[in-house]
């Protein structure tokens, strides 16, 4: 579970939050772990595993 954390925060820029509305960044924060959902299962059943 730590590596997903880690790599959220690196690729996806969980911990960047940048405005002070709760809203705005819950916003935010769910379009990124969107992408994060969906890069995830890209890589997960589409490319070729190595």
């Amino acid at each position: 579970m730590e590596n997903f954390i880690k790599e959220g925060k690196s690729g996806f820029a969980f911990n960047r939050l940048s405005s002070p509305n709760f809203y705005t960044n819950a916003t935010k924060l769910q379009i990124a772990l969107l992408a994060y959902n969906f890069a995830n299962w890209f890589r997960r059943l589409c490319l070729p595993k190595a």
